[in-house]
């Protein structure tokens, strides 16, 4: 039965994976009596995060990778990539998933080439930092389709938003809504973005990362010879 299905598209296995919820599930407060534990930046998250790493070997991390970088690679080029069996790759597959490994696989689209967009980059810092207000404000964020991607961090401010709306006159009724609350917020800067210069594509899977690619030189000018 599976060697029939070996050359289908991994992603069409993981349909009963759940789309993987916004950056801001990393940072989300798991339970009123936990919150203070799992703030980001705080000791208890440092020492809650590595008591949970999960235990990868180097054809996970390279079936990972590969994903990362071609979420619809067919199974029997993937399996030949990492040097397993069809079968054998598409066990692995499924068992990222059941781990929680692999939380979903998305399509990454031309925004600009659809619709008018103006993507706002959005800094805010509370006046108060009250866990019921951040849990407020995080249900509102994500209920909210033009805030596509909220992170809690520490310095200065309180959160970074990344907004997608149709001009600036959008974004002022995104920001009324925001006050009309009563989250506590007290300060917004508001930048908007120029040009995506390096979009994000997939995490760096080892502490040591990729090889780092050498730039070319730079247009017109010749390589001196040894």
């Amino acid at each position: 039965m599976q060697t029939r299905r070996q050359d289908v598209s991994t992603r069409e296995y993981a349909t009963r994976v759940s789309a993987a919820p916004p950056v801001l599930a990393a940072h989300r407060l798991l339970s009123h009596a936990h919150a203070r534990a799992t703030l980001p930046g705080t000791r208890c998250a440092r020492v809650h995060d590595m008591a949970h790493k999960d235990s990868l070997d180097r054809i996970d991390l390279k079936i990972l990778q590969a994903l990362q970088e071609d979420a619809q690679i067919k199974n029997r080029l993937l399996a030949e990539r990492v040097a397993l069996s069809p079968s054998a790759c598409l066990r692995r597959i499924r068992d990222l998933e059941a781990r929680g490994l692999i939380t979903g696989y998305r399509a990454h689209v031309a925004i600009d080439r659809i619709r008018a967009a103006t993507i706002v980059i959005a800094q805010l810092s509370f006046e108060r930092h009250s866990v019921g207000r951040f849990v407020d404000f995080d249900t509102w964020a994500r209920n909210t389709p033009e805030i596509v991607e909220s992170l809690r961090i520490s310095g200065h401010y309180d959160y970074m938003l990344r907004v997608v709306v149709s001009d600036i006159h959008d974004w002022k009724r995104i920001l009324r809504e925001m006050t009309e609350h009563d989250f506590g917020v007290e300060k917004v800067v508001s930048s908007f973005l120029m040009e995506d210069v390096k979009p994000f594509a997939g995490y760096p899977l080892t502490q040591n990362g990729p090889a780092r690619r050498t730039p070319p030189p730079p247009a017109g000018t010749r390589r001196r010879r040894a």
